[in-house]
């Protein structure tokens, strides 16, 4: 994520939530490969997130995992999305999503004249190749061209239609 840090609103945001920053001229050379050009020039600061999750071997779960993506896809949902691509967690199937994922809360400050609530973005966050997820969104593994949804996936059929779960 990389951040405005010259901002008094988000060196107050930044520091109220105790991060972790390194000046921007220290981004790996092959992030900075895909970034918007102007990166460099408006964003001061970053912070990397770098977790890792243990291995539970209880779960005999051995099958692949596919995520349906579309333009509705967008925040939180987003963010789902860009950790299933980067991790190889799911295989990404559908439309391009509408991104805006990754990123942490907006920050919300007041106009001192009108009193009026800003709320904006604290960051710009870039995936782990360097591009700007609010700029190229999350592009699935496999493009379906039309993910027009219909209303009756049985229409036609001149039976019932049944499911039997077996368990």
């Amino acid at each position: 994520m990389l951040f405005r840090n010259n901002s008094p609103i988000i060196k107050n945001y930044l520091n109220k939530r105790e991060f972790s920053l390194e000046p921007a001229t220290k981004l790996p050379n092959e992030a900075r490969e895909n970034m918007p050009l102007e990166t460099l020039d408006l964003f001061t600061d970053f912070t990397k997130i770098d977790k890792t999750i243990p291995r539970n071997n209880d779960c005999k779960f051995d099958k692949n995992i596919y995520l349906l993506v579309d333009n509705s896809v967008y925040s939180s949902s987003e963010s789902f999305s860009i950790f299933c691509k980067d991790t190889g967690f799911a295989t990404l199937i559908g439309e391009t999503t509408s991104g805006d994922g990754g990123g942490i809360d907006p920050v919300l400050f007041y106009l001192k004249n009108s009193g009026l609530i800003v709320r904006m973005s604290s960051d710009m966050y870039i995936t782990s190749d360097g591009t700007c997820n609010e700029e190229f969104k999350t592009i699935p593994d496999y493009e379906i061209k039309d993910c027009t949804r219909t209303s009756n996936f049985a229409v036609g059929l001149n039976y019932p239609v049944s499911i039997e779960l077996i368990i």
